[in-house]
């Protein structure tokens, strides 16, 4: 049986600060309150966060799976043999993005106030919208489902797609085309499609409406063969006017940003973000 898991690094700043069980269920209890708030769909809310969330939370805190030292507050999410594949990764995803979204009232409200301070510095909630999750999520009728990445668009070899062991669960032969043209989209940019990302991107300053997934997928098509028919010379004064020219307020959520941003990062992991967005915003294709 395989499983994820993630944590917040923490150290005390005072010698009487409460005892960190206590301070990790409070933490768990914002988690779970925020995403039963953030959730809005019926299938998640009871097959995810009603039942698994439940049971990895008790074991983790009640029979001690979540306790690995004093140096960090963990949360690990196992996939039941397979059953629950889709639910771990959700909830892998969610406790990261909560993590990040809510960062300034847990350092605040949550470890100050118990004499603790978080040694984390990558809670950026823009970044993670911008980069998508290892499985993005796309919602197929009711149910949520998973999608693997994949670099450039192809019908022979399509992207994977999986959920939790349920009946009824779709496999990608059995789409239509407009769901295909969606999970390409989720698959090419990684632009999740979850509760919890879609809530984020509300009220993100780059929001931007999405167009049809058919007219996304032509243009991450024109994107894609523009990168793979380019040369790095070429990338590269690119990406230099683009760094001089970027404005805060030029954030759109658009297609190509995703897909020059997985190419530029396989090249350089460390460009930022920011760099990509202007990189698009100086070579639209």
């Amino acid at each position: 049986m395989g499983g994820i898991g993630l944590g917040l690094k923490i150290e005390k700043t005072r010698p009487d600060a409460t005892d960190r069980d206590r301070v990790h269920r409070e933490l768990w209890e914002l988690i779970e309150s925020t995403l039963w708030e953030w959730v809005t769909h019926k299938w998640p809310r009871r097959a995810i966060l009603g039942e698994y969330a439940y049971d990895q939370a008790y074991e983790g805190l009640e029979e001690g799976s979540w306790k690995h030292g004093d140096s960090s507050l963990d949360f690990g999410f196992m996939d039941m043999a397979g059953c629950c594949g889709l639910s771990c990764e959700a909830m892998y995803h969610w406790v990261d993005m909560v993590l990040a979204a809510r960062a300034d009232y847990i350092e605040r409200q949550i470890l100050g106030r118990h004499g603790y301070r978080s040694l984390d510095d990558d809670r950026s909630t823009d970044e993670r919208l911008f980069r998508g999750p290892s499985y993005p999520f796309v919602f197929l009728g009711r149910v949520l489902y998973g999608v693997s990445r994949c670099r450039f668009y192809d019908e022979e070899d399509p992207p994977s797609i999986f959920t939790d062991e349920i009946d009824g669960a779709l496999t990608y032969e059995q789409l239509n085309d407009k769901e295909r043209a969606l999970v390409h989209r989720v698959s090419l940019t990684g632009r999740c499609d979850c509760s919890v990302c879609r809530h984020l991107l509300g009220r993100a300053p780059y929001k931007k409406t999405h167009a049809a997934p058919d007219v996304d997928l032509r243009r991450l098509e024109r994107a894609a063969n523009a990168l793979r028919d380019g040369d790095g010379a070429g990338l590269a004064d690119t990406a230099a006017r683009a760094l001089k020219a970027l404005s805060a307020k030029e954030w759109p959520a658009s297609a190509e940003i995703q897909v020059l941003g997985d190419f530029l990062e396989e090249r350089d992991a460390s460009v930022p973000s920011t760099l990509l967005v202007g990189m698009v915003l100086n070579k639209r294709v």
